[in-house]
């Protein structure tokens, strides 16, 4: 998992799991791991509060996660997370 909010325009850094929305995905298949593991291993993403707030996170199984507003489900940085 990244360090900073998954919204590829903020820079937020993570400072604990009190604040925004955290998400899991499952990996793409043969994605390779810290730990050398392949396939169905889960990925974090974090929003922001801020983030959070008017935006959410969507993806299909296997690909990778893309940012969207909650309000006119614009796309935000696809294929970027």
């Amino acid at each position: 998992m990244e360090g900073k909010c998954a919204n590829p325009l903020c820079s937020q850094v993570l400072e604990g799991f009190g604040k925004g929305r955290l998400f899991v995905f499952e990996a793409p298949l043969g994605h390779e791991h810290v730990f050398g593991a392949t396939g169905n291993v889960a990925e974090y993403f974090w929003l922001c509060q801020d983030c959070a707030s008017t935006m959410t996170l969507i993806s299909d199984v296997g690909q990778e996660p893309v940012v969207i507003c909650l309000d006119t489900e614009q796309l935000l940085g696809a294929g970027t997370a």
